[in-house]
Order: C-alpha cells, then structure tokens, then sequence
C-alpha cells in the first residue's frame, strides 16, 4: 500500500468518524430536549400545586373573589389581591414556557378559559393598578388584554 492509498483510507475513517459524531449529537440534543420538556412540566406542576393550596387555605375569600362579592375587610381585601396574583404568576407562567416553546398551544388552551373568567372579574381591574399585574411581562398583559376583547 502507497501513502496515497493510507491518505484515502484515513479520510474515509475521518468522514466516519465525523458521521457518527453528528448521530450522536442529535441523540443527546433529543434527549436533552426531552429532559428540559420534563422539568418544565414538574416545574409548572409543582407551583400549581403550592398556589392551589393557597387557594384551598383561603378558600373562603378566593369564593368571595369568584363570586364579584365585595370585600370590606382591608385583611381579606389583601388577601384575595394577593391569591389573585398568585393565580395571575402561575397562568403568566405557562403563558411564558408556550412563548418559548416548552408548552403547546394545546396546553396553554386548555388554561384559557379560566383566564378569560379571571380577568373578566371586577378585581382584575383593582389587579391591573398594583404592582403584581405591572411586574408581569408585557407580552402577557397583551395576552390578558386579547382574553377581554
């Protein structure tokens, strides 16, 4: 065999070799994928499960919130601000991880109509001259905006 001959077969190894890297690649970036897809779905799992137990603690004024029943109580009025933002975070949540690909729009739908109930309630109003509803993204408040139309 001629060094020409090494050359050829070296470049072929090396085309090989390059082949199969890229294969491999396109594994771990599937799996990769797969595993982000995961930890967001446990992520927005678990704050699901935190603020509907803040809902369940306060169930009586997340009720009242519901029912457009007026809330004297400066205490309970706070409150129920503060479960309507909780709600309002968690839904901004799943709204984000769809703006970036994670959820589908399927999944974000399927929050949707609860949505629109939210921010058809008198409290969305009270919500939108705090500081939860101005620290939420401004591609969200667009989305709520839509959701009233």
């Amino acid at each position: 065999m001629e060094l020409q001959d090494f050359a050829a077969v070296a470049e072929i190894i090396g085309v090989i070799t390059i082949v199969i890297t890229f294969l491999f690649l396109g594994v771990q970036v599937r799996e990769s994928s797969r595993a982000t897809r995961a930890s967001v779905f446990q992520s927005m799992a678990t704050a699901e499960i935190d603020y509907t137990a803040q809902l369940i603690l306060h169930a009586d004024i997340w009720e009242k919130v519901l029912a457009e029943q007026k809330i004297v109580d400066p205490v309970e009025r706070r409150r129920a601000m503060q479960l309507f933002s909780l709600v309002m975070i968690g839904l901004e949540n799943r709204f984000m991880q769809h703006t970036l690909g994670y959820v589908s729009a399927e999944e974000l739908s399927s929050r949707e109509t609860a949505t629109k109930l939210l921010v058809d309630k008198s409290i969305y109003n009270d919500w939108c001259q705090t500081a939860g509803y101005l620290t939420r993204s401004g591609l969200f408040r667009e989305y709520l905006e839509t959701l009233r139309d």
